[in-house]
């Protein structure tokens, strides 16, 4: 399926391409979020009227992401779990967790699939420091 983007999608595009998607992603995740309309005629004239709204709106959100990362970036937190004496975690560390830390961000601010979501690149079964990203910046949590 054709879809045009109505904002930047990680791994698949910016605002305002028109990029071809498998129908189950396009339908149940791209489209039910307001992230992109089906590329049909009507569709792409309708996004041409609206898009310097959009881009507006996206700069917008993008300063105030950047804004938040400045907040964030060269911090430390740390996060206390239950451990087994091999150091095994009995919990998870989730991006919940992360954002009840992290200051000025309520949790409410960070919604599924956001930009400013906290990323882990494996899960922390075990006592240890690890990385997370957040919009492109990386910190630690341990």
């Amino acid at each position: 399926m054709e879809i045009i983007l109505l904002e930047r999608v990680a791994k698949l595009g910016a605002l305002g391409q028109v990029v071809k998607v498998k129908d189950g992603f396009a339908r149940n995740f791209l489209l039910r979020r307001g992230k992109a309309l089906r590329a049909t005629e009507a569709n792409k004239a309708k996004f041409e009227t609206q898009r310097a709204v959009l881009e507006a709106k996206n700069a917008e959100r993008r300063k105030g992401a950047q804004a938040e990362a400045q907040g964030l970036d060269g911090k430390s937190f740390v996060i206390i779990r239950q451990a087994g004496e091999s150091g095994q975690l009995y919990g998870s560390v989730s991006p919940r967790d992360i954002a009840r830390l992290t200051p000025g961000t309520s949790t409410q601010s960070i919604p599924s699939g956001a930009p400013a979501r906290p990323h882990f690149p494996e899960t922390p079964p075990r006592i240890f420091a690890y990385q997370a990203f957040i919009a492109g910046m990386s910190w630690g949590y341990r």
